[in-house]
């Protein structure tokens, strides 16, 4: 999974850093939760950074193919804390 965040990574965002991923995954425990993330990315970024992260987001989700019920439920709500309401319920790659 995270060759396959890292490779989505590298597409989606310009200047993205495998080195500084995997250096953000190894302290992930003191990183703040999925929610609280969301909000503090909406006060960030504009509209199309916030959507070209869950872009990110659903794309790392639906990696294996499948996107089970508890990621679906995680990306309605992180959708919802980045503004992107019209998000198709947390799980439409449009976002």
């Amino acid at each position: 999974e995270i060759a396959t965040a890292t490779r989505i990574g590298q597409t989606l965002f310009s200047g993205f850093s495998e080195r500084d991923f995997r250096t953000v995954l190894a302290a992930h425990r003191e990183l703040p939760g999925p929610e609280e993330l969301a909000a503090l990315l909406k006060q960030a970024l504009p509209e199309d950074g916030r959507a070209a992260v869950y872009r990110y987001l659903v794309a790392i989700a639906s990696a294996d193919g499948e996107m089970a019920g508890e990621e679906q439920t995680l990306l309605a709500l992180v959708a919802g804390k980045l503004g992107l309401e019209s998000a198709g319920g947390g799980h439409d790659e449009r976002a």
